[in-house]
């Protein structure tokens, strides 16, 4: 240590190595009856000293640490601070309160204060670290309570400094206002802002009279925090002065607490006061609260107008000088008023909670009754609400009813109704007349037991009414039952019945009434109903499935007389086809099946026509089905139909292809697409002429003659797997080839004279001519897509030409003729897919609509869309 001054350090034996102090530096600083941990440590870290107070916080004698680094009693996580703050300690930088984490022997967790100081030596050099130990861990919990306890309270702390107009905050009362922690606290002056006009007032008047006389304030402000215009808060703020030594005023503190919720509980008791006066206004009984000394507290309108009838004086709260007991007293001689007053008074003694009684109060020109009722109030004083209410209609009612009871006995007999009854406890029935007639018994022939009722119930129904028996013992209410009886001759009968449980006034049961109904011949006339209209149904359901079938072959036959005109002719007299023709005449009158073959665009649909034209069945429709423009899934309900509930979608019964056909002809077109799974289902129909709907059992026979078409080679579909050999052999009894365009170039001056005329009508054009030279290069075109395509062609020249004379644009040069595949190296399906792109890119991928692809190639969309699937033809990106 430092032993510059007047007094000479005196040595003093220590048991720690190296540590020497003074006799009076030991003694002034009274190590070891410090109540904090006072520790000292060489520059190594090691401990040299460790008082009593270290002893007690840490839990390590002395022995124990004596030579070892102060590190072992940290937290580990504050040892690497701890180091550096040594290290600069030893530079003479020390520290004060710094908050570290001791971990004493058992392992337990303390919050302390550490202050780092050096000794010197006679040379000024440090050699010792002497650290002061404090123990925050309760002050810290503490703090940490009194955060909660205002977190939860919603109570904020400020601190005003009257010398510098500096305002401080607690977190909470942050929290309070809504106001960001990062941004500095308003001035005071600016509090304005979000008060009211009465509450800034108030605030500016209570802290200037605080700062004036030191008085401390309470009151209640309505504030306005950064949720909005119409969001108020209602703060309870308590404030008081701040003195100096001198009893000189130099700083304001005090208190905020959020009572907005008490504020609103206090308006909505109001808003329910006013609420319960309103409701207690608005009822025609009298109603009053009297305390346990009977003492009138509050009144109805209904009351007061009864008092005024009764001769109370006129005025406001004139019931406050009456005593509802004394009043009672004075008309003891009445016996009702004696049983009222007794009621009462149990209530005020609080031996009771509820009473009622009702009275008569006749007089010689009318009757009248009341009820009265009183309850005690759940309140912290005896308080007793009591109505009169006058029952004079419902007594009436009462004798009146009785009076109709009597009148409805006698209607009972006369309607023929059955009444019984049934004793609980004894379990005797009793019926009147009337039920013995409709069970045809004898009294003599009854015993009144259930036992003995329920020998005449139909063995099938004992157990229904067994059930129901047991539920009205349970005091549960049941619905009207029906059940069968036989009388002694055999006879059975439908009964109709009903049943009520009676309880008594502590609701136990004591009788079950009811009443029974022979219902026998309604029940005869209802079952002739229910038979008549079954029969009606089903008369209306086969109606129903005839005018399905006319609605849907009436649709079939508009799709067909819809098709293009050119359908009814066959254009041409070449030799391919005059021989095809031949073919159709021969085949047409009989019921054979024909297998149409050829290219995409031929005119296979055309010859099917045809074909069913000229046969014995014209006059029946010709229904076609696309079988590659169909999903796979769909197909089978296509053309077998479904019934209802099918699948998910099937909505109601739908009628097949094949069904609709029945008596004429179906068109498989495309008939080399089916999917193979679907075949032998067809196979089936064309042997035995036979099918079932989907989801359907009934067989159903039909008479359709079949007419397929495709443009695949069928023969090689059989061998590689994709066509069933028997259903080929089946379909190609009678084949016809469609020859192309290419094998009848004859035809095409005829073909584009019907085309240009067709779409002369069609577009409102009037071309009347056809140049030489336009025939001459349509017939050196190879016609891939063959009449189809040709016909495309036209249709296109026709709408763009503008003269009266047919001319082919530049989009059909030569170099498109030239550069058209031969037949012998290209597959069909290649030149239609060609085609097909070629069309599209022309209309710029437009698919749908005038002047889209599919109108130009002459398919429906979806036939177009599912050929542009099958062949992978896309738009290139």
């Amino acid at each position: 240590m430092d032993d510059k001054g007047s007094n000479k350090a005196q040595k003093i034996n220590s048991p720690i190595n190296g540590l020497e102090l003074s006799s009076s530096e030991f003694e002034s600083a009274a190590l070891n009856n410090s109540s904090d941990g006072i520790t000292a440590i060489n520059l190594k870290g090691e401990i040299l000293f460790w008082n009593d107070g270290a002893v007690k916080l840490s839990g390590y004698s002395e022995e124990e640490v004596l030579g070892k680094n102060i590190s072992i009693v940290y937290r580990k996580q504050d040892i690497p601070d701890l180091v550096e703050r040594i290290k600069k300690a030893k530079q003479g930088e020390f520290f004060t309160n710094k908050e570290l984490i001791m971990i004493d022997k058992e392992g337990k967790e303390h919050q302390v204060l550490l202050t780092l100081n050096g000794l010197t030596d006679s040379a000024g050099n440090i050699t010792t670290l002497l650290g002061v130990t404090k123990d925050i861990t309760d002050l810290k919990r503490a703090e940490l309570e009194l955060k909660r306890a205002q977190e939860i309270a919603h109570i904020g702390n400020w601190y005003l400094d009257l010398s510098t107009g500096e305002i401080t905050w607690s977190d909470e009362l942050y929290k309070m206002y809504g106001f960001d922690p990062a941004l500095p606290i308003p001035p005071l002056t600016e509090h304005e802002k979000f008060l009211t006009p009465e509450s800034w007032e108030l605030l500016n008047t209570s802290i200037e009279h605080t700062r004036k006389t030191g008085e401390p304030y309470a009151i209640e402000l309505k504030i306005n925090n950064e949720l909005g215009d119409d969001v108020w808060q209602w703060f309870y703020a308590k404030g008081e002065a701040v003195f100096d030594s001198k009893n000189t005023i130099i700083a304001l503190r005090g208190t905020a607490q959020d009572i907005t919720d008490r504020k609103i509980a206090e308006e909505r008791v109001k808003e329910s006061e006013a609420s319960i006066k309103t409701i207690l206004n608005s009822l025609q009984a009298s109603v009053c609260v009297i305390d346990g000394t009977g003492k009138i507290l509050q009144v109805n309108n209904s009351w007061e107008e009864f008092g005024k009838l009764n001769g109370m004086p006129r005025g406001t709260d004139y019931y406050k000088e009456y005593n509802y007991f004394d009043v009672c007293k004075k008309d003891l001689q009445n016996e009702d008023a004696r049983f009222a007053l007794r009621g009462l008074l149990s209530l005020a003694e609080n031996k009771i909670t509820e009473f009622e009684h009702e009275y008569p109060c006749h007089s010689p020109k009318r009757k009248q009754w009341f009820s009265l009722r009183a309850k005690l109030m759940k309140s912290k004083d005896i308080q007793i609400v009591i109505s009169h209410i006058d029952i004079t209609s419902r007594k009436l009612a009462e004798e009146n009813i009785k009076e109709t009871l009597t009148q409805l006995n006698v209607a009972v007999d006369t309607a023929k109704i059955g009444v019984w009854t049934q004793n609980v406890e004894t379990g005797e029935l009793t019926w009147n007349s009337e039920l013995f007639s409709i069970f045809g018994l004898e009294t003599s022939e009854f015993d009144y037991s259930i036992e003995s009722f329920l020998k005449t119930v139909h063995p099938e129904d004992i157990d229904y009414l067994t059930d129901l028996q047991e539920k009205l013992m349970q005091k549960k209410t049941i619905p009207d039952f029906n059940y069968r009886i036989f009388r002694p001759s055999g006879e059975v009968r439908y009964i109709q019945a009903s049943a009520t449980p009676i309880l008594d006034d502590k609701q136990n049961l004591i009788k079950i009434v009811g009443i029974k109904l022979d219902k026998t011949e309604e029940r005869k006339a209802e079952e002739k109903l229910e038979k008549a209209n079954e029969e009606l149904m089903h008369a209306v359901s086969t109606l129903n499935e005839l005018r399905q079938q006319i609605e849907a072959e009436n649709i079939y036959l508009k799709e067909e007389l819809r098709l293009d005109g050119s359908f009814n002719e066959i254009v041409g007299s070449s030799p391919p086809l005059r021989k095809m023709l031949r073919q159709v005449q021969q085949v047409a009158k009989t019921d054979s099946t024909v297998l149409i073959l050829g290219e995409t665009g031929t005119g296979k649909e055309l010859i099917a026509r045809a074909i069913h034209d000229s046969s014995n069945r014209k006059d029946k429709p010709m229904v076609k089905v696309n079988c590659s423009a169909l999903p796979a899934e769909l197909i089978e309900s296509e053309f077998f139909g479904h019934e209802a509930g099918a699948f998910t979608s099937a909505i109601a019964r739908k009628i097949g292809r094949f069904e609709l056909a029945n008596g004429g002809t179906i068109f498989l077109d495309e008939i080399g697409d089916l999917p193979i799974g679907l075949q032998t289902r067809l196979l089936r129909v064309l042997q035995e002429n036979e099918f079932e709907r989907v989801g359907g059992e009934e067989t159903i026979k039909i008479d359709v003659r079949v007419i397929t078409a495709t443009n695949r080679n069928l023969e090689q579909e059989v061998i590689n797997g994709n066509f069933r050999q028997d259903l080929y052999y089946r379909l190609n009894v009678f084949p016809i080839t469609c020859p192309p365009l290419r094998k009848r170039m004859d035809d095409i001056p005829d073909l584009v004279n019907h085309f240009v005329n067709k779409y002369n009508q069609k577009l409102k054009k009037n071309i009347t001519a056809v140049s030489q030279k336009t025939i001459d290069n349509l017939i050196k075109y190879k016609w891939p897509g063959n009449i189809r395509e040709l016909e495309h062609v036209i249709e296109r020249s026709v709408i763009v030409n503008q003269g009266s004379q047919l001319r082919i644009g530049a989009w059909f040069s030569n170099s498109d003729i030239g550069n058209v595949v031969p037949d012998d190296l290209t597959t069909l399906e290649d030149v239609e897919r060609n085609y097909i792109t070629k069309v599209l890119d022309e209309v710029n991928w437009k698919i749908r609509g005038k002047n889209g692809a599919a109108e130009i190639l002459g398919l429906k969309p979806t036939t177009l869309e599912s050929r542009m699937k099958k062949w992978n033809i896309s738009r290139k990106k």
